[in-house]
């Protein structure tokens, strides 16, 4: 109850604020703990420790505010995502893009439940191009990678989604050929055939 008053109270906030800026700034120089560089180093260690300790589930949790904050900011619109958009737009559909569904952010999702992932062919390892033990950027096999896309793919479906795939090769051709291929996918999402779906290593 002490601390509702205190937390509702603007000016004791304000001035407890101001006087730890002040004490900082006499003893250390700074007006913020996080400006000193062993706080920085003791709070990163710590912070790793602690996620160490959690799921993978967790840690999405813990992380789903500081991702909806990136994608608010415009982060993560890839140049193919960005034509994938203008062709749907100019082609009068409408649509929810960087939407989270389940925790997870789907790049763009229709009223209908279907969803487009638009993926780079090295970011998301092209099985065109990737085997599954291919390393990309040196950190990640190419296999785990798929298998998070997998588990994303999955986690939808089961409240009914349909998700389909836009490799970044594809978008390099003109806006009358992505968008009739972007059609063909969607209709065929809806009734349930893949046999022209994008390639993926897990369909």
């Amino acid at each position: 109850t002490g601390f509702k008053e205190y937390i509702n109270d603007t000016q004791r906030v304000e001035d407890a604020m101001n006087k730890t800026r002040q004490v900082l700034l006499d003893k250390y120089g700074v007006d913020n703990i996080a400006k000193i560089s062993e706080v920085r180093q003791t709070n990163s260690i710590k912070s790793k420790e602690y996620m160490g300790t959690l799921t993978k589930e967790q840690r999405r949790d813990i992380t789903l505010n500081a991702r909806k904050a990136v994608v608010s900011r415009g982060g993560g619109l890839s140049k193919p995502e960005k034509f994938v958009r203008t062709c749907l737009e100019n082609n009068n559909y409408t649509f929810e893009t960087n939407k989270f569904i389940e925790k997870y952010n789907f790049d763009i999702v229709f009223e209908d439940k279907i969803i487009i992932e638009v993926n780079g062919d090295m970011w998301h390892a092209n099985p065109l191009y990737y085997s599954a033990d291919d390393l990309i950027m040196n950190k990640r096999k190419a296999s785990d990678i798929w298998l998070k896309d997998k588990i994303k793919k999955e986690v939808v479906e089961a409240i009914g989604y349909k998700v389909i795939y836009v490799w970044e090769h594809e978008t390099k051709t003109t806006e009358d050929l992505l968008i009739k291929l972007i059609i063909k996918r969607i209709n065929n999402a809806k009734i349930g055939d893949n046999t022209e779906s994008a390639s993926t290593p897990w369909d």
